[in-house]
């Protein structure tokens, strides 16, 4: 009796061991797949798609962990102040290298202090994905610079996964 006892509990931590394996596995794998350096382009124009007064979109590449590389297009609607600014409006795609998408909403600040060298940092709120993204929720940090060249201009920064399924 005692032997069953003490294999049946044996049975059950592999179980709970393996359990917090896959679980763990599961959460870093996503993020793996969708954080790491970027380098794009944006482009804004004035009073088009909806926006008060400026309208920008955001859009390049990443290089995510194996230097995989996926992409990504923001659609903003930025409203600035003196030394600031807001997105009152945003939508996003990304595009991962196996064809798997995310859809959602961006909201974020800029730090326009330097107006030659515009930092800013935005949150991508997933609402919907398709194939390896299709049961994940969750968040994607974006911090990166904005030279201001004119338009376009450069973009460069990091994207951060902070995703679960």
């Amino acid at each position: 009796m005692r032997r069953r006892s003490g294999a049946l509990v044996a049975m059950i931590v592999v179980m709970l061991l393996n359990v917090a394996a896959a679980s763990a596995t599961s959460s870093t794998v996503p993020n793996r797949e969708v954080s790491g350096p970027f380098v794009g382009t944006t482009f804004y124009d004035f009073v088009t798609n909806g926006c008060n007064l400026v309208h920008q979109t955001l859009g390049g590449t990443y290089t995510a962990v194996h230097s995989q590389s996926g992409t990504f297009h923001l659609d903003l609607c930025p409203e600035f102040g003196a030394n600031a600014g807001v997105v009152s409006a945003g939508a996003f795609t990304m595009i991962d290298r196996r064809g798997s998408t995310l859809a959602g909403t961006v909201t974020g600040t800029y730090d326009t202090t330097d107006p030659t060298s515009i930092v800013f940092a935005f949150t991508l709120h997933i609402a919907s994905g398709t194939r390896a993204f299709r049961h994940i929720g969750g968040t994607i940090g974006v911090t990166g610079v904005w030279e201001f060249v004119g338009d376009p201009s450069p973009v460069s920064g990091t994207l951060v996964g902070s995703l679960d399924s």
